[in-house]
């Protein structure tokens, strides 16, 4: 009983009152019959007190009426409350958690609207039907002690052995039901092996074997469901059998007790009315005790799901505030074996936008999730908001400071202005200007005041959803966005208007960016910075400018910049009369200044390099390198010219106005050439820029 108080939580007193009305109508069921016995006594022996009786009898006939109907209703609402109570509780156990998979949310979804019902239903309300079992029991045996003891004796026994017989000739039969399981369960695996397999069965023409196969199986139930008729019978004919002889010995001992004015017909008449009485409540309580322990799993799995009780924010006492720096400290992920982030440094000062780019993989997801404190927080190193580790900040607080948004736009089941503002008081100017800056008022007059079904959902394009994502974070004017290739799925035109959108929401609120994507496009026309990401470490953070025109690697080189940098791994870099000289192609080029003096600092040794040069700073020459024109692109403005030179493909962007379409045709042959200034040293060893400072000239 305890366990049971722990469960109903608020509904302790409706528990209470409704057991207690279902006593009184257990009382209620007994008297009626022991009443009814001494009315026809009276009426028998003409006695002055059968008027009174009558009234009586009616009285609580009355009452009874009445309480069958409370408790009906008592028992039926409580259910409902308590069915409520473990859904609500349910709910705010599973959604504490901030993200969960699919298959755990359909499990969840079928626990609350399958399981929560049955521990309500059989265990809870079972408690209940258990007790008014009891009760009767109770009533009933006192009310035949005071008839006689010889029939209370002997129905209690009675009715004992018709639930305790055939039971245990249903636990005899269980080998039966076991193997009716067996041969259902291979009907069904023979079934669908054969409809999965209709198209061998035509075209191997085996219908008879198919045929045969299914009716095999199916003989196999039928002789197993005949087995467990057999036990159904003997059962059946056992409790028939107890039925009568219980009838039958209280008949013969009733008159017996009679003849010997031991008792009188009424009571005789009350005696087969209880009997009735108390041999369904016997029945009745083996299954309830049943029904209850059937479903103490899932009692255990609900408990054990609101028992999980979510960090909490007693150990968050650091102050967020407004956003002056948020810095990452050589910080370390492991999602099992595998590392995805590899001691990240990193520092993002308030009021700029921030483009984390690289290829899949690299890391980049990972990072802005552990900002945004979404999933396993295990992570190595520090995430520092004005100088506070994220842990330490209570979540209320964080979460006003940042609002992510994800790839995909998720809408509740709710009207478009509570997907925006989803429970929280944002003040109609702010609400209004977002929806403004964002072009959603159309929207919003669409489906005004209407809730969006799925079926509704499927009607709005992936700008319009990814609109209202948008929306529901700038409403909230947070320190920080982060953004995690929220334009992905959209097409170019959408993404081009979306980016100009982003923006511009940025440039006038002044809002921190951080936004994920693979998007060179995005990452270079969007970022104040761009943080590029390699195999779980950043490779650099710099401006557009600065890291398209002076890449720290190879890699940085390659990613950044559409056509991919143009490479030379052979080429060597020699020093004659004082000056370094690369060797291309079977041309010398001598460095300018700049980078000699660069190349002196760094006590730069003779050897093998890397040359590098972007397709955009090529140009054609006819004193220039020859190379054979595979295939020439007419881009509008401009002509992407594919080339091979001594085995190395190289392309080329050249400008169309003035050129002749004649000197670019695939087949022939181009001269081309570039300015040194333009030109990128790496080491092969270590893949890095041998040319990392700023180059004032080295400019598009």
């Amino acid at each position: 009983m305890k366990k049971t108080l722990s469960l109903l939580d608020k509904n302790k007193r409706f528990f209470l009152l409704t057991l207690l009305v279902g006593i009184v109508y257990s009382a209620i069921s007994v008297a009626i019959p022991t009443i009814s016995g001494q009315l026809i006594t009276s009426v028998v022996a003409d006695s002055a007190n059968r008027t009174r009786l009558l009234c009586i009898f009616l009285l609580i006939s009355l009452f009874q009426l009445c309480f069958a109907e409370l408790d009906e209703y008592m028992g039926n609402t409580l259910k409902i409350r308590q069915k409520k109570q473990m859904r609500r509780n349910a709910f705010h156990a599973f959604s504490a958690q901030d993200s969960a998979k699919r298959e755990d949310i359909s499990a969840f979804v079928s626990f609350v609207n399958n399981d929560i019902p049955s521990v309500a239903e059989q265990y809870v309300l079972g408690a209940i039907d258990m007790i008014k079992c009891m009760s009767i029991l109770t009533f009933s045996a006192l009310s035949l002690l005071y008839i006689h003891w010889v029939l209370a004796l002997v129905i209690v026994g009675v009715s004992l052995l018709i639930v305790a017989l055939p039971n245990t000739v249903r636990k005899r039969g269980g080998a039966a039901r076991k193997r009716y399981s067996g041969a259902l369960a291979n009907y069904n695996t023979t079934l669908r092996s054969i409809l999965d397999g209709l198209r061998l069965v035509k075209a191997y023409r085996c219908r008879k074997y198919a045929a045969e196969s299914v009716d095999s199986a199916d003989d196999g139930i039928a002789r197993s469901e005949m087995t467990l008729l057999k036990y159904q019978l003997v059962t059946q004919g056992i409790t028939t059998a107890l039925q009568v002889a219980k009838t039958v010995l209280i008949l013969l001992i009733g008159l017996y007790l009679i003849s010997k004015k031991e008792i009188d017909v009424g009571s005789l008449v009350a005696v087969i009315q209880l009997a009735e009485v108390i041999s369904a409540p016997i029945e009745v309580l083996a299954y309830l005790r049943h029904g209850r322990n059937e479903v103490l799993p899932l009692l255990a799995q609900y408990q054990s799901m609101i028992g999980r009780k979510p960090e909490g924010d007693d150990r968050r006492t650091a102050c967020a505030g407004a956003l002056e720096q948020l810095a990452v400290d050589h910080l370390s992920y492991r999602a099992e074996e595998l590392a995805i982030l590899k001691d990240v440094c990193a520092r993002f000062t308030a009021g700029r936008k921030y483009l984390i780019t690289g290829e899949s993989g690299s890391g980049k997801s990972t990072l802005l999730r552990l900002i945004a404190q979404i999933g396993d927080l295990q992570y190595d190193g520090r995430i520092l908001y004005n100088g506070h580790e994220i842990r330490t900040i209570p979540y209320g607080a964080y979460y006003e400071s940042i609002c992510p948004v994800f790839q995909e736009p998720y809408l509740f089941y709710a009207t478009l202005e509570d997907n925006i503002c989803v429970g929280r008081p944002i003040p109609r100017d702010i609400y209004l200007d977002v929806i403004r800056k964002l072009n959603l008022e159309y929207l919003l007059d669409r489906y005004h005041g209407q809730e969006l079904t799925p079926e509704g959902m499927e009607t709005l394009s992936g700008g319009e959803r990814q609109r209202v994502a948008l929306a529901r974070a700038l409403v909230a004017e947070p320190a920080l966005l982060l953004l995690d290739e929220p334009l992905s799925n959209l097409d170019a035109k959408l993404r081009e208007s979306m980016r100009f959108e982003i923006k511009e929401i940025q440039r006038e609120s002044g809002i921190t960016v951080l936004y994920v994507t693979h998007d060179q496009t995005e990452a270079m026309t969007l970022g104040d910075r761009i943080v590029i990401m390699k195999d779980g470490f950043i490779q650099q953070i710099g401006t557009p400018q600065q890291v398209f025109d002076h890449p720290v690697n190879i890699f940085v080189a390659g990613f950044i910049g559409t056509p991919q940098m143009n490479f030379f791994p052979d080429a060597k870099l020699t020093v004659k009369d004082g000056k370094y000289v690369v060797e291309l192609l079977g041309k010398s080029i001598v460095l300018p200044e700049d980078k000699q003096a660069a190349l002196r600092a760094r006590k730069q040794p003779e050897g093998t390099v890397t040359v590098g040069v972007r397709p955009v700073h090529l140009s054609l020459h006819q004193e220039g390198f020859p190379a054979t024109i595979d295939v020439s692109e007419m881009m509008g403005s401009e002509m992407h010219l594919h080339m091979t030179v001594s085995g190395h493909d190289v392309i080329a962007v050249i400008p169309t106005a003035g050129l002749s379409l004649d000197d670019v045709r695939a087949g022939g042959t181009a001269h081309f050439t570039f300015d040194p200034e333009l030109m990128h040293l790496f080491d092969p060893k270590t893949e890095e820029n041998l040319f990392p400072v700023e180059n004032s000239k080295a400019k598009v």
